[in-house]
């Protein structure tokens, strides 16, 4: 993730653009949807996930932990099988601790309008938006996927998780293996 935030600095085209904070925002929530500095950034994400220590903690992180970090959370919950209410009150949590009037770590929404939500339920709308875009852009009607089927949301996003992602079904399933307790025959 490290190195989407270095190439987010340094070439970023939103910001070329001279736009309003709130609107900086949701091209940036669209940007971790269907950027390839992203997309090589999540599944990096879940490959490490995979990869990690079984005995040990397995931390992950940006800035302020709400944007980047935030929808690394998102897609994790999703593809360990939670359900859509869970995901999106687990997203806004961050919004309980950061304070509002903590600047951004990117200094150009607050030098075009200060009054930009630190989190808001908006910008995972906008990133869903953009995530399908790509799912239908890029679809494989003869894909096949296994989910939970919690509900469309999170469907949805275990098929942007295994296509766009490219994590494999069997990775999934190793994840919640992995990471779940009723998966692990209750240890």
């Amino acid at each position: 993730m490290q190195a989407m935030a270095e190439k987010w600095a340094t070439d970023n085209p939103i910001t070329k653009k001279n736009i309003p904070g709130i609107e900086y925002m949701k091209d940036f929530y669209r940007e971790l949807a269907k950027g390839e500095e992203a997309r090589r950034a999540y599944s990096g994400f879940f490959r490490e996930l995979l990869k990690a220590d079984d005995d040990k903690a397995f931390l992950w992180h940006c800035v302020n932990g709400k944007d980047r970090t935030g929808i690394a959370a998102v897609l994790l919950l999703a593809a360990l099988g939670a359900g859509w209410e869970t995901i999106e009150q687990d997203y806004m949590l961050s919004k309980d601790y950061l304070e509002e009037t903590v600047p951004d770590s990117n200094d150009y929404i607050w030098k075009h309008g200060n009054e930009v939500p630190i989190v808001d339920k908006e910008y995972l709308e906008v990133y869903m938006e953009a995530a399908k875009t790509v799912i239908k852009d890029g679809a494989d009607p003869q894909f096949n996927y296994e989910e939970p089927g919690v509900d469309p949301n999170t469907d949805f996003l275990c098929k942007y998780i295994q296509q766009y992602l490219e994590i494999k079904p069997s990775e999934i399933v190793a994840l919640r293996e992995k990471y779940l307790e009723s998966s692990k025959g209750g240890e």
